[in-house]
């Protein structure tokens, strides 16, 4: 990986995926959009990069890029042509105005052409790192290929002259984020510089503040926007990782890189109930067992929180919901949940239900769908306490995995029981119970999966997440009957299996036919980038949200009467 290959991942993790159109100042090769159009397919995407070479590269995966120097005025009327009347929603630039000769001047050019709630994600070296304080000290100021002492820098900043810098061109800094490597080593200079500022009068604190980072990013706006709302969210915690990370971290990511709102996710931990001004209490899968938390989370709504709870799996089935008599249910403002179906199931306790359908934070790149359609097939059973179901529906499927162990591969995840009936006969690896990152990698890697849940109350309200998860990732899912009627997304990118004998015929023909078979991955894969994500949906979840906010007065009134009752 070169220099221009480089994805920052602080910079890809603020970045605000709702954005319409985005810029970014010495894009490179085009490595970060193309990270970054996995989670916002739909952004029209522009670049200006220096080197050729690179912009030539990048034309791959932006929508339009201008090879020239951006200090230039002729550069910024071709960037007016390439947006054609698009103001800038997001703004990227990562470790490229210490080249510049003017960064004020092109700080403000763009700064005229963002939205009126442009964001800016930038990224500047810090010449306050410990590693130059300690070259001055010997007398060592040579320049280097990459790095602080990069030989094309003409411009070396801290964080409060960056700061500086930005602010004097228009833009409200709100807030700044430390990227700090080799961080042991960092404390230990940190601790000896700490003896000299003591001497010189200096605070060591503020000392080491400004050594330890190598960059700073700076989360900036055009403007000052109004103050966002704070989310205080606490989800369970299991070993799936996954349920918190999909029902809160996801979305919630969303809304704080929107600018409206600012989230504090804890999992597990009902001690640091929010104080201060009002915002929202959101809590996942978690119940206040006791009175006195009860009383607090009461006392809470009274000063003025919105309190809203989510659920996403039938409430009568979860030993949470029934030790405490569905007291979350009953108590919060507001219920978010997962499906229609749960939303009715809900409504029983409470009639303030609100269904956000679960969505997909980022898919799969084309080249990678690519490569795994040129591989030996995969199919993936990624399940757990399963075996009740794939028994019942696809049992076949065992002796056929067994048959055409020389065609066909199989990746297991959480469900042991397939992989004992396999009995080491079959081409098969189980992986234990995986982290949601580890999940989705091997979901990746393959391409098809079993997904056999048959008809009953808890499957009524489970969500398609599986489904459209599949889909992101290029995965061809092979469906029961019921589980492509739980669905919203068109048969037609689905394999539905009508009976229990259907499996093994559905394997086959998708085996005998590739170039089918690659087909209905990319037409999948566009269909969830079209239709279901973050991206498409986080503006949705802001506007409910700050809805309810604004309407928590009557919220209260209503929930008071009904805790009455």
């Amino acid at each position: 990986m070169g220099y221009y290959d480089n994805v920052n991942p602080t910079l890809l993790s603020l970045a605000d995926v709702t954005a319409s159109t985005v810029l970014e100042i010495g894009c490179g090769a085009g490595s970060f959009a193309r990270a970054y159009k996995a989670r916002n397919p739909g952004a029209y995407y522009v670049g200006i990069e220096y080197v050729q070479s690179e912009a030539d590269q990048a034309k791959h995966h932006l929508d339009g890029v201008l090879c020239a120097n951006v200090e230039e005025d002729e550069t910024f009327h071709s960037l007016d042509k390439l947006l054609d009347g698009r103001s800038i929603d997001l703004l990227i630039i990562g470790d490229v105005l210490e080249h510049l000769w003017q960064p004020e001047k092109v700080l403000r050019n763009i700064h005229e052409r963002m939205s009126p709630n442009g964001r800016a994600e930038i990224c500047m070296p810090n010449i306050a790192h410990w590693s130059t304080l300690m070259r001055l000290l010997k007398g060592d100021w040579t320049y280097a290929d990459n790095g602080l002492m990069d030989r094309t820098h003409m411009r070396f900043y801290t964080r409060d002259t960056t700061r500086k810098l930005l602010e004097d061109t228009g833009w409200t800094v709100n807030f700044e984020q430390p990227r700090t490597f080799n961080r042991d080593r960092g404390i230990a200079h940190a601790k000896a510089f700490a003896k000299i500022s003591k001497e010189l009068n200096f605070d060591p604190n503020v000392a080491a503040q400004n050594m330890l980072p190598l960059q700073w990013v700076f989360s900036a706006t055009k403007s000052e926007n109004p103050k966002p709302i704070s989310i205080k969210a606490i989800g369970i915690g299991t070993k799936i990782d996954a349920l918190s990370k999909i029902r809160l971290m996801q979305p919630l990511n969303v809304l704080k890189n929107s600018g409206e709102f600012t989230p504090n996710i804890s999992i597990a931990n009902f001690d640091s109930i929010p104080d201060g001004d009002p915002g929202i209490f959101l809590t996942y899968r978690l119940h206040p067992e006791s009175n006195e938390r009860r009383e607090h989370i009461n006392q809470k709504c009274r000063e003025g929180w919105l309190f809203i709870h989510d659920v996403d799996d039938h409430p009568e089935y979860l030993a949470g919901q029934k030790k405490n008599d569905f007291w979350s249910i009953k108590s919060a403002h507001a219920i978010t949940v997962s499906t229609d179906a749960l939303a009715q199931v809900c409504k029983k306790w409470n009639p303030n239900v609100f269904v956000v359908n679960n969505q997909i934070p980022f898919t799969s790149d084309d080249e990678d769908v690519e490569k795994s359609a040129q591989k030996k097939p995969i199919l993936f059973f990624g399940a757990l306490n399963r075996e009740e179901e794939w028994k019942s529906e696809c049992a076949d499927i065992v002796d056929f995995l067994i048959k055409r162990k020389e065609d066909i591969s199989c990746s297991i995840v959480h469900e042991p029981s397939l992989f004992k009936a396999l009995n080491n006969k079959a081409d098969a690896v189980f992986h234990p119970t995986q982290t949601y990152e580890n999940f989705i990698n091997l979901l990746a890697q393959s391409d098809f999966a079993l997904l056999p849940l048959f008809e009953n109350e808890f499957n009524e309200c489970k969500s398609d997440l599986k489904v459209i998860e599949c889909l992101a990732h290029g995965v061809i899912p092979i469906c029961s009957s019921y589980t492509a009627q739980q669905t919203s997304v068109p048969r037609k990118f689905l394999t539905v299996v009508g009976d229990s004998k259907g499996w093994t015929g559905a394997l086959n023909d998708l085996l005998k036919d590739p170039i089918k078979v690659k087909k209905q991955k990319f037409a999948g894969l566009e269909y969830i980038r079209k239709n279901r994500m973050w991206s498409h949906h986080g503006t949705q979840l802001a506007n409910l949200y700050t809805d309810l906010f604004k309407n928590q007065s009557e919220l209260e009134k209503e929930r008071l009467k009904r805790l009455a009752g």
